[in-house]
C-alpha cells in the first residue's frame, strides 16, 4: 500500500489498530492507524499525497479523537476511510498508552499490528466505556487472548482500574461471563475518573483544553453535508433520496445522518405525522396574501429552530442532511402549501438560513413527468418543471440532474457531484494539506 510505504520511507512507527487481516490488499471500508503524537502531521500530508498517487481524493476532514480522513477514487468510485490516532482514551481520559502499544507493535510487512494484550483490551474498551457493551464479533478474539496470556491481561486491567476491579474483569473474560464484564462498566468509568484525577490532572487539564478548541473548531466548520432535491412530482427525488445516503456511507455516517421530507418537525409534530399524504397537491385554493405570509413566517422559524436543533448536530457528527423540497418550493411552488408567493422581505428571511451544501434538482421533459404523475395537467407540470429550473440555475450551489435516466445512474451522478464538491470544499478548509 502506498501510504504505508510512505510512512515507512519517512521511518514513522505506526500501529494498524484491528481488523488488518485483509491488509494491504484489501483495506475494508476504514482503517484505524496509531501514530506518536510528533508524527501525527507529518503522517497526515503524506497519507494525502501518496493517496492522490494512487488516484484517490481527499473529499473531507474530521477532527474527532483521531483525526478521520475520507477518500474518494473518481474512477472507480470507491471510498475509503483512515482514522489517525495518537492517544486511546475515553472522554479525555487515557486508557492504553499510545507508546507502549507502538514501542510493542508486532510487524508483520508492510504493517505493525498491536500486542495481542494491546489489542484485546483496546477491543474490549472501545465500545465498553462508551456505550456500556462489548462488541459481538470481538468477543471470541479477546478471550483467546486472555487465555494465552492470562497474567499480562489481568495486569494491564489492574493497572488501569485498580487491583480488585481489574481481577473481576480478567475473570469475567476468562469465563466468557460477557454479563458480568459488561455489567461493571460504570464502575470502570469511576474507577478510570479518580484514578487519572490522582495520578495526572495536569494531563487532563491539558487534555480536556485540546478536545475544547477540537470541538469548537468542529462546530464552526461541521464536517457533515446538507443536501437538498428538488424536482417536480414524478421526478424520481424520493427514490433518489432513499439510496443517496446508502451510497454515500463511506464518507458520512449512515447511522449518524437523517433525511427528512420538506422540514424539521419542531412544531406541531403529532399533526403533521397524522397528516396524509399529498396526492392534489393543488386541490384547495390559496390562502390570502396577508394570512401567506403570516404562514411563511411560522414556516421560517421552524426551519431556523429545526435547522439547529436537529440539523447541525448531525452536521457536527460527520452526518448528512438530506431534505426533499426544502423552503425552496416556496418560490418553485407556493400554491402546493396554499401560499401566495413569498413578499421580498421573506425571501430575504429565507435567504439567511444557513445555505446548504448542494442542491440537485431531478429534472424531465413536462412530457415524462405527466406520465409519470397525471394529477395535474401537462401545462401546469411545464410551468412547475420551468420554476424550478430557473431556481436552481440562479443558486451557486445548484445542480441539474438528468432524471430520465435510470435510477442508479441518477443516483451515481449525485454521488460523484457531492464528492466533488467535498473536495473543493476541503481544499478551501484545509488548502496547505490538499494541496500538498
Amino acid at each position: 500500500m502506498a501510504v504505508f510505504g510512505a510512512w515507512h520511507a519517512s521511518n514513522i512507527p505506526f500501529v494498524v489498530l484491528r481488523n488488518y487481516e485483509g491488509l494491504p490488499l484489501h483495506i475494508g471500508h476504514d482503517v484505524d492507524v496509531l501514530l506518536r503524537k510528533q508524527d501525527l502531521e507529518r503522517a497526515e500530508r503524506l497519507l494525502v499525497s501518496a493517496a492522490r498517487a494512487s488516484g484517490f481524493h481527499l473529499s473531507n476532514r474530521a477532527e474527532f479523537s483521531p483525526i478521520s480522513l475520507f477518500l474518494f477514487h473518481p474512477k472507480s468510485g470507491v471510498q475509503t476511510q483512515f482514522d489517525l490516532f495518537h492517544n486511546l482514551e475515553w472522554r479525555s481520559f487515557p486508557l492504553l498508552d499510545a507508546r507502549s502499544v507502538i514501542n510493542w507493535r508486532v510487524q508483520r510487512g508492510f504493517f505493525a499490528s498491536p500486542h495481542p494484550v494491546h489489542e484485546a483490551v483496546n477491543n474490549l474498551l472501545t465500545r465498553q466505556m462508551h456505550h456500556g457493551y462489548v462488541k459481538e464479533n470481538y468477543k471470541e478474539g479477546i478471550h483467546a487472548v486472555f487465555v494465552e496470556f492470562p497474567q499480562v491481561g489481568e495486569t494491564v486491567l489492574r493497572r488501569l482500574f485498580g487491583d480488585e476491579l481489574g481481577k473481576k474483569l480478567a475473570a469475567g473474560i476468562l469465563a466468557s461471563d460477557w454479563d458480568k464484564v459488561e455489567s461493571l462498566s460504570r464502575k470502570m468509568r469511576s474507577r478510570l475518573i479518580i484514578h487519572r484525577l490522582r495520578a495526572t490532572p495536569w494531563l487532563l487539564l491539558t487534555n480536556l483544553w485540546r478536545d475544547l478548541r477540537r470541538y469548537v473548531k468542529r462546530f464552526i466548520s461541521p464536517p457533515g453535508a446538507k443536501v437538498i432535491l428538488l424536482g417536480a412530482d414524478g421526478s424520481g427525488k424520493s427514490s433518489a433520496a432513499a439510496q443517496l445516503i446508502e451510497h454515500l456511507h463511506g464518507t458520512f455516517y449512515r447511522d449518524k445522518s437523517i433525511h427528512r421530507h420538506w422540514k424539521p418537525a419542531v412544531f406541531l409534530k403529532e399533526r403533521r405525522a397524522n397528516r396524509p399524504p399529498t396526492t392534489n397537491p393543488h386541490g384547495q385554493p390559496p390562502r390570502g396574501w396577508l394570512t401567506s405570509q403570516l404562514a411563511l413566517a411560522y414556516h421560517w422559524m421552524e426551519f431556523f429552530v429545526g435547522s439547529v436543533v436537529q440539523y447541525w448536530p448531525v452536521l457536527f457528527r460527520n452526518g448528512m442532511v438530506l431534505v426533499e423540497r426544502h423552503h425552496y418550493d416556496f418560490i418553485a411552488d407556493p400554491r402546493r402549501y396554499r401560499l401566495q408567493p413569498p413578499s421580498a422581505l421573506m425571501r430575504w428571511a429565507f435567504r439567511r438560513l444557513r445555505t446548504p451544501d448542494l442542491v440537485f434538482l431531478l429534472d424531465a421533459p413536462a412530457e415524462v413527468l405527466h406520465a409519470r404523475k397525471p394529477e395535474m395537467s401537462l401545462e401546469e407540470t411545464a410551468r412547475r418543471r420551468e420554476a424550478y429550473l430557473q431556481l436552481v440555475k440562479s443558486l451557486p450551489q445548484g445542480r441539474v440532474v438528468d432524471a430520465t435516466q435510470p435510477l442508479e445512474a441518477v443516483v451515481q451522478g449525485m454521488v460523484r457531484e457531492t464528492l466533488h464538491h467535498l473536495e473543493s470544499r476541503q481544499l478551501k478548509r484545509t488548502p496547505a494539506l490538499a494541496a500538498k
